[in-house]
């Protein structure tokens, strides 16, 4: 079967594709919804027509042992070919491909269908290879007006890159969807759109919090680099637009502290900043003349820890 082509004749409003998706399991007893990937739990409350498509070379019989059947049968679904199964209205379609996924111009296509149905797309790997450079990339390469639509509409790991492996927990991820059913797309926004979306949702705010912490992690380990290395006048480590090569230790140190500040603010706002790190960056933004650098450097990483 030609997917792409059958796709094309056979249109649905949402497709999922899974990627890696093996059952870990063969006891149905065992293959409760935090492990189904098979048919996540997120699907539940999509309502239009559904087709699912899974790519692993282990959902071949040589290692499947009956499962499938098993499974769909369990769910109700009445089987159409041998990689094929349907819920009795149709609504739901399940298509196996019992083979190894690297296509990036598979996945392209099926974005170009997207568009051109209007329907929805969610792209899913198990393999604990993390989707957002490849996403981002395919992404580039459409016109304004589609990257538009892909936004709202097209979403590659419902985990936005932090649990993206065969063991993922199906019932603590899903797609974030705005009040219209668009998706939040975080892994595509720039920082402002990222400020814009604080308190949207509250999975939202946890990915915003994460990347203002590792944001401020790499300020400070990259700027007191700097700022050491100037203090016995060395060559700078990490080259900066913010100040020249042969900046004083002050003048890094400005501006090390103004970014942590900034940053302090913004996790202020959602909330995550202690008492306690607010009183060591006060205490540390004016001793750090008199402390051991190294000292000072161990303390300052408390406030994203």
């Amino acid at each position: 079967m030609n997917i792409l082509e059958y796709c094309n004749a056979n249109t649905r409003d949402y497709t999922y594709i899974g990627i890696g998706s093996k059952n870990r399991y063969s006891d149905l007893d065992k293959f409760t919804d935090e492990i189904d990937q098979i048919l996540p739990c997120f699907l539940e409350k999509v309502t239009s027509t559904i087709r699912v498509i899974h790519f692993d070379p282990f959902f071949a019989p040589d290692y499947d042992n009956g499962f499938l059947n098993m499974y769909f049968e369990a769910k109700g679904f009445d089987k159409v070919d041998q990689y094929l199964w349907v819920t009795p209205d149709h609504r739901i379609e399940v298509l196996i491909i019992p083979q190894k996924f690297d296509e990036d111009d598979f996945l392209y296509k099926m974005i170009e269908q997207a568009i051109k149905y209007s329907s929805k797309l969610i792209v899913q790997k198990y393999t604990g290879q993390p989707l957002v450079s490849q996403f981002k990339g395919l992404y580039g390469l459409f016109s304004k007006e589609h990257k538009d639509y892909i936004r709202n509409n097209v979403l590659f790991d419902i985990t936005y890159g932090t649990d993206c492996h065969c063991m993922t927990n199906m019932k603590e991820h899903a797609p974030m969807t705005d009040p219209s059913g668009n998706f939040y797309n975080f892994v595509l926004y720039d920082e402002q759109e990222i400020l814009n979306s604080i308190g949207l949702h509250p999975k939202m705010d946890e990915l915003i919090t994460k990347y203002f912490r590792s944001k401020l992690s790499e300020i400070l380990n990259e700027n007191h680099v700097n700022y050491r290395k100037a203090t016995r006048g060395e060559p700078l480590m990490f080259p900066s637009t913010k100040y020249p090569s042969h900046a004083l230790p002050q003048t890094i140190m400005n501006y090390l502290l103004s970014e942590v500040k900034s940053i302090l603010n913004i996790l202020d706002r959602l909330n995550v900043v202690t008492d306690q790190q607010m009183q060591i960056y006060n205490i540390y933004s004016t001793n750090y003349m008199e402390i051991d650098m190294y000292k000072w450097y161990s303390e300052m990483t408390k406030l994203y820890k």
